[in-house]
């Protein structure tokens, strides 16, 4: 079992306000949740500069579920970077 923590984004581009979000599925669904577990909105209007989306204690997903990130911004973003911060329980 686990929580997203947070995720650090970066772009090439100025894509202005960015929601990004978290979906998952459990075993025996054949795809990701069109419903996010979670989204944050930041703001990337700055090229090449990484902004942080932290988020909260319900960002959770369970052993053997599958998890995707959306990057879903207002304008067009070029490349983008992510690195995400997983808490993991053992």
């Amino acid at each position: 079992d686990g929580t997203i923590k947070s995720i650090l984004i970066r772009s090439t581009g100025t894509p202005g306000s960015t929601a990004v979000s978290l979906h998952k599925a459990s075993n025996g669904t054949e795809n990701l949740s069109t419903s996010p577990v979670e989204t944050q909105t930041v703001d990337l209007s700055t090229a090449d500069t990484v902004v942080t989306a932290t988020f909260s204690a319900s960002a959770t997903f369970s052993a053997n579920d599958i998890i995707g990130i959306s990057v879903n911004p207002t304008s067009n973003h070029g490349n983008v970077d992510l690195t995400i911060l997983f808490e993991l329980e053992y």
